[in-house]
Protein backbone atom coordinates (compact mmCIF):
# COMPACT_ATOMS: atom_id res chain seq x y z
CA UNK A 1 0.00 0.00 0.00
CA UNK A 2 0.88 3.59 -0.59
CA UNK A 3 0.04 7.13 0.62
CA UNK A 4 -0.56 9.85 -1.92
CA UNK A 5 -2.17 13.56 -1.75
CA UNK A 6 -6.19 13.00 -2.98
CA UNK A 7 -9.31 14.57 -3.09
CA UNK A 8 -12.80 15.17 -1.15
CA UNK A 9 -13.79 12.57 -3.28
CA UNK A 10 -11.72 10.07 -1.98
CA UNK A 11 -12.42 10.88 1.52
CA UNK A 12 -16.30 10.70 0.89
CA UNK A 13 -16.07 7.24 -0.98
CA UNK A 14 -14.78 6.03 2.77
CA UNK A 15 -16.94 8.30 4.51
CA UNK A 16 -19.32 6.14 5.42
CA UNK A 17 -16.94 3.68 7.78
CA UNK A 18 -16.41 6.52 10.14
CA UNK A 19 -17.77 6.80 13.51
CA UNK A 20 -19.23 10.89 12.43
CA UNK A 21 -20.85 10.52 9.16
CA UNK A 22 -21.95 14.76 9.79
CA UNK A 23 -20.42 16.62 7.10
CA UNK A 24 -16.59 17.01 7.57
CA UNK A 25 -14.86 20.42 8.23
CA UNK A 26 -13.40 22.24 5.20
CA UNK A 27 -10.13 20.47 4.33
CA UNK A 28 -6.92 21.70 3.79
CA UNK A 29 -5.12 18.68 2.89
CA UNK A 30 -6.70 15.51 2.50
CA UNK A 31 -4.06 12.17 1.64
CA UNK A 32 -5.56 8.83 0.47
CA UNK A 33 -4.15 4.88 1.32
CA UNK A 34 -3.98 3.07 -1.49
CA UNK A 35 -3.21 -0.77 -3.31
CA UNK A 36 -3.06 -0.27 -7.16
CA UNK A 37 -5.90 1.83 -7.89
CA UNK A 38 -8.25 1.14 -4.73
CA UNK A 39 -8.24 3.41 -1.78
CA UNK A 40 -8.29 1.64 1.88
CA UNK A 41 -8.02 4.91 3.79
CA UNK A 42 -8.01 8.61 3.83
CA UNK A 43 -7.14 11.28 6.23
CA UNK A 44 -8.19 15.04 6.46
CA UNK A 45 -6.33 17.85 7.59
CA UNK A 46 -8.85 21.32 8.21
CA UNK A 47 -8.13 24.24 9.08
CA UNK A 48 -8.64 25.04 12.72
CA UNK A 49 -11.87 25.93 14.79
CA UNK A 50 -11.37 29.55 16.37
CA UNK A 51 -11.90 27.64 19.44
CA UNK A 52 -10.76 24.07 20.93
CA UNK A 53 -10.42 22.47 24.64
CA UNK A 54 -7.08 22.09 25.33
CA UNK A 55 -5.54 23.88 22.67
CA UNK A 56 -4.21 26.54 25.28
CA UNK A 57 -2.36 24.04 27.15
CA UNK A 58 -0.74 23.43 24.23
CA UNK A 59 -0.07 26.57 22.00
CA UNK A 60 -0.44 30.30 22.66
CA UNK A 61 -0.92 32.86 19.69
CA UNK A 62 -3.13 35.07 17.67
CA UNK A 63 -5.97 34.23 15.75
CA UNK A 64 -4.43 34.94 12.48
CA UNK A 65 -1.35 32.89 13.58
CA UNK A 66 -3.86 30.10 14.41
CA UNK A 67 -4.53 29.79 10.37
CA UNK A 68 -0.82 29.47 9.57
CA UNK A 69 -0.12 27.71 12.48
CA UNK A 70 -1.85 24.62 12.93
CA UNK A 71 -3.74 22.10 11.12
CA UNK A 72 -6.26 19.63 12.68
CA UNK A 73 -7.07 16.12 11.65
CA UNK A 74 -10.86 16.20 11.58
CA UNK A 75 -11.09 12.55 9.95
CA UNK A 76 -9.13 9.52 10.17
CA UNK A 77 -10.92 6.58 8.28
CA UNK A 78 -9.29 2.58 7.17
CA UNK A 79 -11.89 0.32 5.15
CA UNK A 80 -13.21 -2.29 7.81
CA UNK A 81 -11.24 -4.96 6.02
CA UNK A 82 -7.86 -3.62 7.08
CA UNK A 83 -8.65 -2.19 10.39
CA UNK A 84 -6.36 -3.11 13.61
CA UNK A 85 -3.15 -3.90 11.71
CA UNK A 86 -1.26 -0.89 12.41
CA UNK A 87 -2.81 1.30 8.81
CA UNK A 88 -4.17 3.61 11.41
CA UNK A 89 -0.90 4.89 12.84
CA UNK A 90 0.97 4.38 9.33
CA UNK A 91 -0.91 7.26 7.65
CA UNK A 92 -1.30 9.29 10.44
CA UNK A 93 2.78 9.33 10.75
CA UNK A 94 3.85 9.08 6.51
CA UNK A 95 1.51 12.41 6.29
CA UNK A 96 2.55 14.68 9.37
CA UNK A 97 5.35 16.38 7.84
CA UNK A 98 3.26 16.83 5.03
CA UNK A 99 0.41 18.80 6.81
CA UNK A 100 1.28 22.02 6.06
CA UNK A 101 2.05 23.72 9.17
CA UNK A 102 4.25 23.56 11.84
CA UNK A 103 1.74 22.46 14.23
CA UNK A 104 -1.20 19.66 14.14
CA UNK A 105 -4.03 19.04 16.42
CA UNK A 106 -6.97 16.29 16.93
CA UNK A 107 -9.63 15.96 19.00
CA UNK A 108 -10.43 12.70 19.00
CA UNK A 109 -13.18 9.63 20.99
CA UNK A 110 -11.47 6.98 19.56
CA UNK A 111 -7.40 8.26 21.31
CA UNK A 112 -9.01 6.71 24.20
CA UNK A 113 -9.14 3.28 22.79
CA UNK A 114 -6.51 3.04 19.77
CA UNK A 115 -3.02 4.87 20.22
CA UNK A 116 -2.06 5.71 16.50
CA UNK A 117 -2.18 9.34 17.20
CA UNK A 118 0.71 8.77 19.87
CA UNK A 119 2.09 6.20 17.47
CA UNK A 120 2.79 8.42 15.35
CA UNK A 121 4.74 11.06 17.78
CA UNK A 122 1.31 13.13 18.83
CA UNK A 123 1.27 14.16 23.03
CA UNK A 124 -1.52 13.71 24.60
CA UNK A 125 -2.53 16.78 26.22
CA UNK A 126 -5.99 16.04 27.75
CA UNK A 127 -9.32 14.77 28.17
CA UNK A 128 -12.57 16.58 28.01
CA UNK A 129 -15.46 16.48 30.37
CA UNK A 130 -18.95 15.74 29.29
CA UNK A 131 -20.68 19.31 29.76
CA UNK A 132 -23.32 18.59 32.91
CA UNK A 133 -25.82 20.53 31.14
CA UNK A 134 -25.78 17.78 28.37
CA UNK A 135 -25.43 14.96 30.74
CA UNK A 136 -28.60 16.01 32.70
CA UNK A 137 -30.75 16.51 29.12
CA UNK A 138 -29.50 12.94 28.26
CA UNK A 139 -30.63 11.88 31.80
CA UNK A 140 -34.14 13.15 30.66
CA UNK A 141 -33.94 11.73 27.03
CA UNK A 142 -33.11 8.80 28.73
CA UNK A 143 -36.13 8.32 30.52
CA UNK A 144 -38.14 8.49 27.02
CA UNK A 145 -36.12 5.89 25.86
CA UNK A 146 -33.20 7.38 24.19
CA UNK A 147 -29.81 4.89 24.54
CA UNK A 148 -27.09 7.72 23.26
CA UNK A 149 -24.53 4.34 23.39
CA UNK A 150 -26.59 3.13 20.48
CA UNK A 151 -24.95 3.58 17.26
CA UNK A 152 -25.88 4.21 13.48
CA UNK A 153 -27.61 6.08 11.99
CA UNK A 154 -30.65 8.93 12.70
CA UNK A 155 -33.28 5.79 12.26
CA UNK A 156 -33.14 4.72 16.33
CA UNK A 157 -33.16 8.13 17.69
CA UNK A 158 -36.29 9.70 14.92
CA UNK A 159 -38.27 6.40 16.60
CA UNK A 160 -37.60 7.76 19.66
CA UNK A 161 -38.80 11.57 18.86
CA UNK A 162 -41.73 10.23 17.25
CA UNK A 163 -42.72 7.92 20.54
CA UNK A 164 -42.07 11.09 22.46
CA UNK A 165 -43.45 13.67 20.63
CA UNK A 166 -41.36 16.67 18.62
CA UNK A 167 -42.68 18.92 21.34
CA UNK A 168 -41.34 17.21 24.07
CA UNK A 169 -38.24 16.08 22.81
CA UNK A 170 -37.61 20.42 21.51
CA UNK A 171 -38.55 21.59 25.13
CA UNK A 172 -35.62 19.56 26.48
CA UNK A 173 -33.50 21.27 23.70
CA UNK A 174 -34.53 24.15 24.87
CA UNK A 175 -34.03 24.02 27.73
CA UNK A 176 -30.42 22.83 27.35
CA UNK A 177 -29.49 25.69 25.37
CA UNK A 178 -30.68 28.17 28.50
CA UNK A 179 -27.85 26.92 30.46
CA UNK A 180 -24.83 25.78 27.69
CA UNK A 181 -24.72 27.72 25.34
CA UNK A 182 -21.87 26.27 23.62
CA UNK A 183 -24.09 23.86 22.13
CA UNK A 184 -26.33 25.56 20.13
CA UNK A 185 -24.39 26.39 17.32
CA UNK A 186 -23.65 22.64 16.53
CA UNK A 187 -27.14 20.85 17.87
CA UNK A 188 -28.71 22.96 15.39
CA UNK A 189 -26.34 23.60 12.73
CA UNK A 190 -26.60 27.08 12.99
CA UNK A 191 -24.36 29.38 10.53
CA UNK A 192 -23.38 32.38 13.21
CA UNK A 193 -20.68 31.38 15.75
CA UNK A 194 -22.33 32.62 18.82
CA UNK A 195 -25.61 32.11 18.03
CA UNK A 196 -28.57 33.37 20.89
CA UNK A 197 -31.06 31.25 22.39
CA UNK A 198 -33.63 32.59 20.24
CA UNK A 199 -31.70 31.46 17.01
CA UNK A 200 -31.68 28.36 18.20
CA UNK A 201 -34.97 27.86 19.99
CA UNK A 202 -36.60 28.90 16.52
CA UNK A 203 -34.20 26.81 14.77
CA UNK A 204 -35.08 23.75 16.78
CA UNK A 205 -38.82 24.69 16.72
CA UNK A 206 -38.76 24.29 12.70
CA UNK A 207 -37.45 20.76 13.28
CA UNK A 208 -39.23 17.70 12.14
CA UNK A 209 -38.76 14.08 13.46
CA UNK A 210 -35.61 13.74 11.37
CA UNK A 211 -33.66 17.04 12.14
CA UNK A 212 -34.44 16.79 16.07
CA UNK A 213 -33.17 12.62 15.05
CA UNK A 214 -29.50 14.22 13.56
CA UNK A 215 -29.86 16.80 16.72
CA UNK A 216 -30.01 13.69 19.03
CA UNK A 217 -27.23 12.17 17.31
CA UNK A 218 -25.16 15.01 17.87
CA UNK A 219 -25.80 15.53 21.88
CA UNK A 220 -24.62 11.73 21.83
CA UNK A 221 -21.15 12.74 20.52
CA UNK A 222 -21.07 16.15 22.88
CA UNK A 223 -21.86 13.67 25.77
CA UNK A 224 -18.89 11.18 24.62
CA UNK A 225 -15.14 12.06 26.37
CA UNK A 226 -12.80 13.38 24.06
CA UNK A 227 -8.70 13.57 23.70
CA UNK A 228 -6.81 16.42 22.94
CA UNK A 229 -3.45 15.84 20.85
CA UNK A 230 -0.79 18.39 19.49
CA UNK A 231 2.38 17.95 17.86
CA UNK A 232 5.08 20.59 17.01
CA UNK A 233 6.66 19.16 13.67
CA UNK A 234 10.42 20.40 15.13
CA UNK A 235 9.32 17.28 18.01
CA UNK A 236 9.29 14.92 14.51
CA UNK A 237 11.92 12.00 14.75
CA UNK A 238 13.30 11.57 10.78
CA UNK A 239 11.16 8.88 9.07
Amino acid sequence: MHIEQGTYRDYKALSHFHYRTARCPPPRKIFTLKRKNETYGAIVYSYPTPTCFGRSQAWKGTLKQLQQEISTISRVVIHPKYRSIGLGAKLVNETLPQAGTPCVEAVAVMARYNQFFEKAGMQRITESKPNPHVTKALEHLSKLGFDPALPGGTQYAEHVVSEASTETISAILEELSKHAAVVRRRLASLHNVYPKNSEFTAKIREMDATGLAKALKRLSFMAQTKVYLFLEKSHLSPL
